[in-house]
């Protein structure tokens, strides 16, 4: 099955668009907290480096909301 007909099909289908809309906004999310780590890193002095690596490790963290009764 060539590319194009791939495509094709997912296009055919009612949810992918939404779906496919979903996935590159994921993956521009992680994409520019990727870069905005690089260039935190590239800039800082070695004894700052420890302080953002922690703060890259929570905002990487899902943040949920506790449970309710109902």
């Amino acid at each position: 099955m060539s590319i194009s007909n791939a495509l094709q099909l997912l296009l055919a289908h009612p949810a992918t668009p939404f779906a496919l809309a979903l996935m590159v906004m994921f993956a521009i999310d992680r994409a520019t907290r990727a870069w905005t780590f690089h260039v935190s890193m590239r800039g800082a002095p070695p004894a700052d480096r420890p302080a953002i690596m922690r703060e890259h490790k929570n905002m990487w963290q899902i943040r949920r909301k506790p449970p309710t009764m109902y």
